[in-house]
């Protein structure tokens, strides 16, 4: 799923792949396979985010309060904080794989800002 969710990135020359992560585990399984585009990790814990910064490819941005619920804010916030993003663009955001396989349930979805 997570090469997948790359090549479609890359195919369709998304500008950005965000991540929001309450482990880190979805941002290392995705840096494993190298994007193409820019990949922002997003949590709320400060403790996380300095572990996404070890990972190859991945911006962590630390959002005191992420709404884990509302992609669409989320990637607005995100848009005006690291400057990645332009209005018109589309990105990927892709959540919810687990540290232990039998709890992963990954979702893909395109949003454009």
């Amino acid at each position: 799923m997570a090469h997948a969710a790359l090549e479609l990135a890359r195919d369709l020359k998304l500008q950005a792949i965000i991540v929001p992560t309450l482990s880190g585990t979805t941002a290392q399984v995705l840096a494993a396979h190298r994007a193409t585009a820019s990949m922002v990790g997003v949590c709320s814990r400060e403790w996380v985010c300095r572990r996404l910064a070890l990972h190859w490819g991945v911006i962590p941005v630390h959002l005191v309060t992420p709404d884990h619920q509302d992609w669409r804010d989320m990637c607005h916030r995100i848009e005006s904080q690291c400057e990645l993003t332009r209005p018109g663009h589309t990105v990927l955001v892709v959540s919810g794989f687990n540290d232990d396989p039998a709890l992963n349930e990954p979702v893909l979805k395109m949003m454009q800002l």
